[in-house]
């Protein structure tokens, strides 16, 4: 099967710190039909694994927090089964609960004279075995994108380190690879040059577009995005290859345009058209931008009791769209026309 990237992603997450079980579950098996029911054409695919903190070298799976490969292949083939297609995304997480991007691991610099220890090259060898493992089974099961890591802003600037991850990658997997950035487009410095080693490049894409106390309309909206679109062609250019957002979404508040990802807001208020306004701001905005290539929202499921996003008057604010109005418009959009792109197929990129 080839794997190739011709045309403008429609695309969901799906999975982030699902439990072993969940997938053929009676939720698991609704929840991924259901995306199908919404047009949505790829999807990324997430299998986490962890290490104790932040500052561990041994990356490992767990046994209540990881799907067996067995039970991750049977969701990749369920999901091509629907015509679905997929972005594997294997991502790290602390056990003692610190965010992914402050996992830091420093090369020793022998300040004591018979001690030399480099957490740095340890850390990476664990990374690049399982990330290895993982491309093998994109490999074997046709995955059409794989994601080689997600915003590990404390070790992004290695780039020999990750040039070898990518190298290793490639020795097994013959699809596109990527990697995900947060929101940093700015910084072009060599210490981030492998990146330019990539297929294309993924950001997460939580860009402010609007004020945070006030609705707008979706037409200010897309007007808002107008700043970062020469950010994000520049960003683009420098890499000589296209992006995308690997992430985005907004939660359904007053203001989401201007609080997307953030659910610590004083006074918030429900709004479901704000959210969905912010959706489709994004792929109205994105659409003809041939650097352009799609965009994942996050995401489909949450696999976690969270009642920090309860607001005090009831309503839920995480960012899964369906059952709300941005589910259904983007429904609406997924099934408009195709948004041709240059071929990407990993072969010759």
């Amino acid at each position: 099967m080839k794997k190739t990237i011709d045309s403008f992603m429609k695309g969901m997450t799906y999975g982030f710190l699902a439990k072993p079980g969940f997938f053929r579950s009676p939720e698991g098996l609704a929840k991924t039909e259901s995306l199908k029911d919404h047009n949505i054409e790829w999807v990324a695919l997430i299998v986490n694994q962890f290490q104790e903190t932040y500052a561990s070298t041994r990356i490992f799976p767990d046994n209540a927090r990881t799907v067996s490969d067995e039970e991750l292949i049977w969701q990749i083939r369920k999901l091509h089964s629907m015509g679905i297609k997929v972005m594997l995304k294997p991502m790290v997480e602390p056990l003692d609960s610190v965010w992914r991007g402050q996992i830091t691991c420093p090369k020793g610099i022998r300040i004591i004279q018979e001690l030399n220890v480099d957490y740095s090259s340890m850390w990476f060898e664990s990374y690049r075995n399982m990330i290895s493992h993982y491309a093998d089974i994109a490999e074997a099961e046709n995955c059409e994108l794989f994601c080689i890591g997600c915003e590990l802003d404390g070790v992004e600037y290695r780039n020999d380190e990750w040039s070898g991850v990518i190298d290793s990658v490639r020795k097994s997997y013959s699809g596109s690879v990527t990697y995900n950035l947060t929101m940093n487009i700015h910084d072009l410095s060599d210490g981030r040059a492998w990146l330019k080693k990539l297929d294309l490049v993924g950001v997460s894409g939580y860009f402010k577009v609007g004020p945070a106390d006030r609705s707008i309309s979706l037409a200010e909206m897309i007007e808002g995005w107008k700043p970062w679109n020469e950010k994000l062609e520049k960003f683009s250019k420098w890499l000589g290859r296209p992006i995308f957002f690997a992430e985005t979404g907004a939660r359904p508040m007053r203001g989401a345009a201007g609080i997307t990802g953030d659910f610590w807001v004083e006074g918030a208020v429900y709004s479901e058209q704000d959210q969905a306004d912010y959706y489709i701001s994004i792929l109205e905005n994105f659409k003809d931008k041939d650097y352009f290539y799609g965009v994942f929202y996050w995401k489909w499921d949450e696999q976690q009791e969270r009642p920090q996003y309860y607001l005090k008057t009831g309503e839920y604010i995480g960012l899964e769209p369906q059952h709300r109005l941005a589910g259904e418009a983007l429904k609406k959009w997924y099934a408009s026309g195709a948004y041709p792109r240059k071929i990407i197929s990993g072969e010759k990129n």
